[in-house]
């Protein structure tokens, strides 16, 4: 009887142990795990973040599909490798028709932080909810570099980023500003130097220290137009324009 009690003793002495470890260091440790889980789940950027995809000079590139008043406020413009398109599908963005990325869901802030490198998508010939076609799903997209990251403002409309892909082309992408505003994306060209240089036009220059690229302002609000853009930035030639959204700024 004597051995029982003792042994009754211990147990109980190592069930108060025990939950005094709890109170202590491990609730703790419980604490920081609920913590994390808390903080992953009130992440609301997490969501299904549309996108345009173009090509210049054989280069795939995305612009994130913004809009006012939500987790979508944010222009975001990346080149990304996306393998074995085939050619129908290249010669769709070859001829700028409108191709769509519905991509699975995942945090913004997690791809502008440059912690998310790939994820899936469904590309669409047309809007993906605008009765777009499917064309391939389970695509990888790779982001291969991060060349746009800023919010929208309710600013004036008519000033443009000048995303500058490489020495001889670059990207006119509209500041999205007050409504009714417009997303609008133009290719441009690097010009041949000239034997006698035309003085450029004088073009208000602006800044937008979280985008950290030239801002300019070359419209009076509306659309660019192909001489609003090259007599403002003569250097420039314009290409084509990739792509032009009205309807979700109105």
């Amino acid at each position: 009887m004597g051995k029982r009690k003792l042994c009754r003793a211990a147990v109980a002495g190592s069930c108060v142990a025990l939950i005094c470890w709890l109170l202590a260091g491990g609730s703790a440790m419980a604490g920081s795990v609920n913590h994390a889980s808390v903080t992953a789940g009130h992440d609301h950027s997490v969501g299904i973040h549309g996108m345009v995809l173009v090509k210049v000079a054989d280069v795939f590139y995305a612009s994130h599909l913004p809009l006012h008043g939500s987790k979508h406020a944010h222009q975001i413009i990346m080149a990304v490798d996306i393998e074995s398109l085939p050619p129908d599908f290249i010669n769709a963005l070859n001829s700028q028709q409108l191709v769509t990325l519905a991509p699975e869901a995942f945090s913004l802030n997690q791809l502008q932080a440059g912690e998310l490198l790939q994820f899936q998508a469904t590309l669409y010939l047309g809007h993906f909810e605008r009765g777009g076609q499917p064309f391939k799903k389970q695509v990888t997209v790779k982001v291969a570099s991060r060349l746009l990251m800023t919010a929208l403002h309710d600013g004036e409309n008519g000033s443009f980023y000048q995303v500058e892909l490489n020495r001889d082309h670059a990207l006119l992408v509209h500041r999205i500003g007050q409504r009714p505003s417009f997303d609008q994306i133009i290719w441009v060209s690097r010009r041949a130097p000239l034997l006698r240089p035309e003085p450029p036009m004088e073009v208000q220059r602006e800044v937008d220290e979280a985008a950290s690229v030239p801002l300019y302002r070359l419209s009076k609000g509306g659309k660019l137009t192909r001489s609003d853009a090259e007599n403002g930035l003569p250097g420039w030639r314009w290409q084509a324009e990739l792509y032009l959204e009205t309807r979700d700024f109105q």
